[in-house]
């Protein structure tokens, strides 16, 4: 957890510096819950994981909420403070935690963030008499749940206890009970939430609405205002959408929940300047008694990569030529011992190589959500003019006509789709040390393939649930 330093201003163009009274003082405080793999402080390293990412858009709006007291016109007192919440699986300054980075848990899990969210609030709060307290609340991916989660926590008063963690090797954490002063949510800002919890009773699968503990949902009371920013092209299984509507498509009053073109960390930042090489349809492999049964797994293979590539061509993914692959495969003769037999193994894998994909698409979304948390009375500076918020030129249209609504043309979504949009789902691997991590869990199940998409490239929505709010 990061707050920044302090500083004295002067609100509402007075000069006085008299004393305000207790009892009309408010406290205006925000708090920016970071995504999964992604930490302000690690961002722009060249190790993996959160050092290997750019900073998310909940991390540079959290630059941008004051840390100040000032004078009203009247002489009150107005405190304004930002806490910024490391991202889930993510240590300031060491090492990523990969089990609570696949499962949302432990000590750096959603439930622990909240926590210390709870803590944080009840600090500041604690014998200061308050007359007002505004809480805005920010997230992206399970920082997104976090922050659902917190803004319950708040409007309850308080942090029930749980235990988080699978039983290890080392004891799970305990988190106790926090109180909570009495607090209005202002603004709840989520870019594309993801809760994605692993929990025992369900053998650790993220895809489902089990989130134990974590409780996403929202009701009318939540906040006064709501707003979701959701990534259309985003397929993996496991990253289910925890929408903010209800199955009949209700908001929660004062909410607004959007479609944006883009995969999750297009719309919630993270991405870093680089290409991408995707495998993307199930890579094939089997052992044949004839070299034929070999070839024609080879062939198999190539069918469903023809496919996908006609798919990429009608959505706008690549031009009217098939997107350029490179296909890895094994042939070989095998001779077992004690078989009279040649047994034909073959492996084949296709990579699609996408040379440039340009980042910039998700500072559109930065834009607007700041536009509209100010617009709901959020003390946010205005965005300053530097790279690290910068809208890439060529899409200064896109942004005009966002504003206006989510529907581009044709022509706006391909240009977006070949250049700007990731392909976020893929049969890659994780790497060696995350599923030996994971593979300790007592009757967990580990994906073989964690990015791969949903049945049909059509991604799960868990639907809100008001009456679970609180």
């Amino acid at each position: 957890m990061v707050e920044q330093g302090e500083a004295v201003t002067q609100a509402g163009g007075s000069s006085s510096g008299g004393s305000s009274s207790s009892s009309s003082r408010t406290l205006e405080i925000g708090f920016f819950f970071d995504g999964t793999l992604n930490n302000l402080e690690n961002a722009g390293g060249s190790r993996e994981g959160s050092y290997a990412n750019a900073m998310s858009n909940v991390a540079l709006l959290s630059r941008l909420y004051p840390n100040n007291s000032a004078r009203n016109d009247d002489g009150s007192e107005r405190r304004r403070r930002a806490v910024y919440l490391e991202g889930i699986g993510t240590n300031t300054n060491g090492s990523d935690d990969m089990i609570d980075t696949a499962l949302g848990t432990g000590n750096t899990g959603v439930s622990a963030r909240v926590h210390a969210a709870c803590r944080r609030l009840e600090q500041e709060a604690r014998g200061r008499n308050y007359a007002q307290i505004l809480v805005d609340a920010f997230g992206f991916s399970r920082g997104a749940a976090a922050a659902r989660y917190f803004v319950n926590c708040v409007n309850r008063r308080s942090f029930e206890p749980v235990q988080t963690g699978f039983l290890l090797d080392d004891e799970p954490t305990d988190l106790g009970r926090v109180q909570l002063p009495e607090a209005t949510v202002r603004f709840l800002g989520l870019f594309d939430t993801v809760a994605a919890i692993g929990t025992p009773r369900d053998g650790g699968d993220t895809s489902d609405a089990d989130n134990a503990d974590v409780n996403v949902h929202l009701d009318d009371s939540s906040a006064q205002a709501i707003c979701h920013f959701v990534a259309g092209n985003e397929y993996r299984k496991n990253f289910a959408s925890n929408s903010i509507r209800s199955r009949s498509g209700a908001l929660p009053s004062g909410g607004v929940e959007i479609v944006y073109p883009g995969a999750h960390s297009d719309i919630g930042g993270g991405y870093r300047a680089r290409g991408e090489t995707v495998v993307p349809v199930q890579p094939a492999s089997g052992h044949f008694t004839t070299r034929a049964g070999a070839l024609a797994c080879r062939e198999e293979l190539m069918q469903r990569y023809s496919e996908f590539a006609q798919r990429m061509i009608h959505e706008h993914y690549a031009g009217t030529q098939p997107p350029e692959f490179s296909l890895s495969y094994d042939d070989m003769r095998e001779d077992p011992d004690g078989l009279p037999t040649t047994r034909y193994a073959y492996f084949g894998r296709v990579a699609w190589v996408r040379s440039s994909i340009d980042p910039g698409l998700e500072k559109i979304y930065l834009e607007l959500m700041h536009r509209q948390a100010r617009g709901h009375g959020v003390p946010f500076r205005s965005i300053p003019n530097n790279s690290d918020y910068a809208i890439p030129s060529i899409l200064q249209g896109i942004h005009s006509r966002l504003q206006a609504g989510p529907q581009l043309d044709v022509a706006d979504l391909a240009m977006l789709r070949m250049n700007f949009i990731h392909w976020s789902c893929h049969y890659g691997r994780e790497d060696g040390s995350a599923r030996a991590a994971m593979q300790r869990i007592p009757n967990f199940h580990v994906d073989i393939y964690p990015h791969e998409p949903a049945p049909h490239w059509r991604r799960i929505i868990h639907y809100n649930q008001p009456s679970r709010a609180c």
